[in-house]
């Protein structure tokens, strides 16, 4: 069983831009109203810490494995709650180069798990519009230095 929170969004400056303000994790509080701090390295195989706001008003530490690694394609990280098969997440970034010097940006994260039918109704309600406020402050933060 799995659900699925899919995002995206039009920018107007190349997939080398996007991935410049994506991958500058130490900025991430500075724009990012989603995740509010990322420490680590930003490498394939690295564990990264960072602490998040879901559904609103909660704000959680959680560390998370990254997982794809593709400059300027696809940046993909897994975190769990205990193990796993209790509940896990793997929360992606993906990124396309349009014509026009352009990026269409996915966003989105797929859930797993024994306590997925407790959090479901949550995800359903709050996570769509938690993602795009992300990518709308990607945007902005792209649009403003590019």
């Amino acid at each position: 069983m799995l659900h699925e929170i899919r995002t995206e969004i039009a920018i107007g400056a190349p997939p080398s831009r996007v991935w410049e303000v994506l991958t500058d994790f130490s900025q991430y509080p500075d724009w990012n109203p989603f995740i509010l701090e990322l420490k680590g390295d930003v490498q394939l195989g690295a564990t990264v810490r960072y602490r998040f706001e879901f559904p609103r008003g909660v704000r959680l530490w959680t560390a998370a494995r990254i997982l794809t690694f593709a400059s300027r394609r696809e940046l993909r990280w897994e975190a769990h709650f205990l193990t796993p098969a209790i509940f896990s997440g793997e929360h992606y970034f993906v990124m396309e180069a349009m014509s026009g010097n352009g990026t269409m940006f996915y966003h989105g994260e797929i859930f797993r798990g024994l306590l997925l039918p407790v959090v479901r109704p949550v995800l359903r309600k709050d996570g769509p519009q938690i993602y795009q406020a992300l990518n709308i402050a990607l945007k902005q933060r792209v649009d403003a230095f590019f």
